[in-house]
């Protein structure tokens, strides 16, 4: 495909979306309704446009939509929405190839180190036996990291963090990040010097804080990857943990 700039694909796409939007809305009245010829002759034009653009710049998306043959419907000034249902069909099935295409096309690039990093944890992930939605909720926000959503992805495993902080006893998050650390040595996920206790509780209470921030505190803050992998890999650090086990 020639060199397309982002912002041109991008507000392609919202018209493909927008097309898929209106065959769904006449498919969503009755069968039985009449709709206007010059009414539907406007979406198959939309979609025809979309179709014949991506066959010329992107074949091997445009191959895949599937043309729209209207003729029999041309003479009339209104049909009924049952005879022109395989039309509509068509057109969804149509957008959905193009904004499964184009997304593909602008899914943010995510570096082999992340990508490595990300695989990594949902390996951990994979053996641990934990709570189902604690699990589900960090595969969600693995999901996310790997297509660059680092803001949906620190969400949710920013409220994971939080729900399994709420379960520490303690009053103060100093004190469950201290509790945490010495679990960790004790089960052999931290090394016993009092350099690595310190150092492993400090990093918790800035991770714990920044999570808290990100769900409910600061809107003006957009997390990075760098933070988005900290959170999530803090996260199944702590569903390590023995108290998190067999849940």
């Amino acid at each position: 495909m020639a060199e397309i700039n982002r912002h041109a694909l991008t507000a392609l796409l919202a018209k493909i979306k927008g097309i898929r939007k209106l065959a769904v809305n006449i498919l969503q009245r009755r069968l039985t309704d009449n709709i206007e010829v010059r009414y539907l002759k406007n979406i198959f034009q939309l979609y025809d446009e979309v179709r014949n653009w991506l066959i010329y710049r992107n074949y091997q998306i445009g191959e895949h939509m599937p043309y729209l043959n209207t003729r029999d419907i041309e003479d009339y000034y209104r049909v009924n929405i049952s005879t022109i249902r395989p039309i509509l069909d068509n057109v969804i099935i149509g957008c959905d190839v193009a904004i499964s295409g184009l997304e593909e096309i602008l899914k943010p690039e995510i570096s082999p180190t992340t990508l490595n990093r990300l695989m990594s944890l949902r390996k951990e992930l994979d053996v641990l036996n934990i709570d189902v939605d604690v699990k589900k909720n960090i595969e969600k926000a693995i999901s996310e990291a790997e297509q660059g959503h680092d803001l949906a992805s620190t969400l949710i495993s920013s409220r994971v963090l939080i729900y399994l902080i709420q379960k520490i006893p303690g009053e103060k998050i100093e004190e469950k990040a201290k509790k945490i650390a010495n679990e960790m040595v004790e089960q052999k996920l931290l090394p016993s010097d009092r350099k690595s206790i310190i150092t492993e509780a400090r990093d918790f209470i800035d991770i714990a804080k920044k999570a808290r921030n990100i769900v409910s505190h600061n809107i003006h803050y957009w997390p990075g990857p760098e933070d988005t992998l900290n959170i999530l890999s803090k996260a199944v650090k702590l569903v390590k943990l023995k108290r998190f086990q067999g849940v």
